[in-house]
């Protein structure tokens, strides 16, 4: 799935999803298709440049749905390319290799009455600026070592100099690709209130919209079928950590945003007293989607959750804890030697052990007891298996992106 791809195809034109005004496009080929955002690139306004029905050449990299995030194009005359790629890593490494030690000497030695004053000024200041850098400078060194945008920028040079023999030829991009005419078996009662509506889009829009999650935005879209104003909407994550994911290029993207355009073909259940979307298969170009309940949980979501806590939180709380006992034993004059690290260290991973053990298995128990005795989880996973099933019929792998 790391590995990055090269395509060759006819180009007739994006399309733009979300909005007639949006930066958002894709293109779809008889067997692939492939997104990407202009508001990455270096120049914009050379997708206008791009010649119709010419040999457009493609570097992108697969996402989990099965489709491709473009991260270069060129058709032999305009060339594209991500802004960014080749950050300098002076200023980034310098403010990591300090600023990372800092904090722990920092964090550890404020407990020290010698250094009552200094050391919680230096913390406040070193923890300010890793909030601030910290995310891009992390992204900046994974750009300049990753084998896969190394390898992305490779492959733009050569095809600047007019070799594009690596290139995959999958034929033209489809302005109409095409939908099974009868409305797919299966999709009714999920529920006495949800429903069914499968036509064409004939009219979409974005919006921005405050969830009911505090200090949370989010983004929302509403299409119109058959006279039905339908809305689609997913929590985009607290303003603050956005405006720095926001810094984040998109060679490490591993899902993209749901895309709906004018004209699309889609399949939608939705709540018909709120008319809210609660699955959508875009026939159109394969994306799926599924709206995530508070208590609506896959095998999939749940993975993510183990991955995070065991490789992200475990280890994160093992840091701290280290930090602050090796902060007291300095404050109470104790010398730190080798062998109490050691045997601090056990008890600490002993620890960790239990309560995250405790954490997962708690989590599950829930998640599986809403399985069980709730009628609304039933109704959802019932759908989630049939968009599954559906996939898998157009072709496609079963996963299906949720949306929350």
């Amino acid at each position: 799935m790391n590995k990055p791809h090269y395509f060759t195809l006819r180009f007739h034109g994006f399309a733009v999803g979300n909005d007639p005004e949006s930066s958002f496009l894709r293109l779809v080929t008889r067997h692939h298709t492939f997104y990407t955002d202009k508001r990455f690139f270096q120049d914009e306004a050379g997708f206008d440049q791009l010649q119709k029905e010419s040999l457009l050449h493609l570097g992108t990299h697969r996402l989990k749905d099965g489709s491709y995030w473009i991260d270069w194009l060129t058709d032999g005359t305009t060339t594209l390319e991500t802004a960014g790629a080749r950050p300098s890593l002076r200023l980034p490494l310098g403010r990591l290799l300090t600023g990372v030690p800092a904090f722990f000497i920092s964090g550890s030695m404020m407990f020290s009455w010698g250094f009552a004053f200094l050391m919680p000024l230096l913390f406040l200041a070193v923890t300010m600026m890793l909030l601030t850098w910290g995310l891009s400078d992390v992204h900046a060194v994974c750009l300049r070592f990753s084998p896969r945008v190394r390898d992305l920028q490779a492959r733009l040079e050569q095809a600047k100099r007019g070799d594009t023999a690596f290139c995959e030829d999958i034929g033209p991009a489809l302005l109409n690709p095409p939908y099974p005419d009868a409305m797919p078996e299966g999709f009714s009662d999920f529920g006495p209130q949800l429903s069914e509506i499968k036509h064409t889009v004939s009219a979409v829009r974005s919006g921005e919209w405050k969830s009911y999650v505090a200090d949370s935005s989010g983004a929302a879209l509403v299409y119109v079928c058959q006279g039905r104003g339908l809305s689609l909407s997913w929590r985009m994550g607290d303003p603050a950590l956005r405006s720095q994911l926001d810094k984040i290029l998109p060679f490490f993207y591993r899902t993209h945003a749901p895309f709906i355009s004018q004209g699309d073909h889609v399949l939608t259940i939705f709540n018909h007293h709120s008319n809210k979307a609660i699955g959508v298969y875009n026939f159109t170009d394969g994306g799926c989607y599924i709206a995530n309940g508070n208590w609506y949980r896959s095998d999939q979501s749940m993975a993510a959750f183990y991955r995070g806590v065991l490789f992200i939180f475990a280890p994160g709380l093992m840091a701290l804890m280290l930090l602050f006992g090796a902060g007291f034993a300095l404050s109470a004059g104790n010398v730190w030697r080798w062998h109490s690290v050691c045997g601090a260290l056990k008890i600490m991973v002993s620890v960790i052990c239990t309560f995250c053990g405790a954490l997962l298995g708690g989590s599950d128990l829930a998640i599986q007891l809403t399985r069980l005795l709730s009628s609304r989880v039933g109704h959802w996973l019932r759908l989630r298996r049939r968009l599954e099933q559906l996939r898998q019929e157009q072709q496609r792998t079963p996963w299906i992106q949720e949306i929350w």
